[in-house]
């Protein structure tokens, strides 16, 4: 707390940043839902096994965020989506994934702006 001249300013910096932690953390989560959503668009569709196993995971780190996760069927193994997306030294890529990240990052971005300006 300073007193400048007659004006009290307090500063409650737990309380500010516990609520900017919590923005950003719902923020975070949105957009990879939007990530996800956008990949399982993306994702070829054979059997429609990977695109379906794409999903969003909190991350373990206490710090927060969270991951999109893409494996794909379980009897291909948990390689499968990253071959689909670097593909192999038989089969082309046919990137799902960053093109998502990279088409949501703007939309993200200014999510993440947007909630730090309602603090």
């Amino acid at each position: 707390m300073a007193d400048i001249g007659g004006i009290k300013l307090e500063w409650f910096d737990k309380k500010v940043l516990a609520k900017a932690k919590d923005l950003l953390h719902a923020v975070s989560r949105e957009g990879a839902k939007m990530i996800a959503q956008d990949a399982r668009s993306k994702a070829p569709w054979d059997t429609g096994d990977l695109a379906t196993d794409i999903r969003v995971e909190k991350s373990k780190f206490d710090d927060g965020g969270f991951y999109v996760i893409a494996h794909g069927p379980k009897h291909l193994g948990k390689y499968y989506a990253s071959f689909v997306e670097l593909g192999t030294h038989k089969d082309k890529a046919q990137p799902f994934m960053r093109p998502a990240a990279k088409g949501n990052k703007a939309k993200i971005i200014k999510k993440w702006k947007d909630a730090l300006d309602k603090l």
